[in-house]
């Protein structure tokens, strides 16, 4: 948790972090500038932590190595890829709809490349270690 606090010499760090204190009550003064900046800084390490569990390769969420080993596992497309491949159809289809590879390539990046549970590698040939 950061110990950010702020002040008219230490502005908050970001414009979530300024909602974040607007939206607790920094000026009701009900738990006191300290609660909020506490409440604040809780808020935004929650933050942190949700979005570092979808990060391309994240194992946060990964089942224990003894319960994977009880799995059997089939071949792992992930969303975003398979989406991607529903794109490639409707390019066909509709070739006069330009913008549809940038959404298929848009995809195919979005890919978080294991699966998050078992950690199954996504299947898709877009990826250098698919085959």
């Amino acid at each position: 948790m950061s110990d950010h606090q702020t002040t008219p010499d230490n502005p908050p760090t970001s414009d979530l972090a300024a909602d974040i204190e607007c939206a607790i009550g920094l000026n009701t003064g009900g738990g006191g500038a300290g609660g909020v900046y506490a409440a604040r800084d809780a808020v935004l390490a929650a933050i942190s932590n949700q979005s570092a569990a979808n990060v391309p390769g994240a194992t946060t969420e990964q089942l224990p190595a003894d319960v994977l080993k009880l799995l059997t596992t089939r071949h792992y497309l992930s969303t975003a890829c398979e989406t991607g491949r529903l794109l490639d159809g409707a390019i066909i289809r509709n070739p006069d709809r330009g913008d549809l590879p940038e959404w298929r390539d848009r995809m195919h990046q979005r890919c978080r490349l294991n699966q998050k549970f078992t950690g199954e590698l996504c299947s898709c040939p877009c990826h250098p270690q698919a085959g």
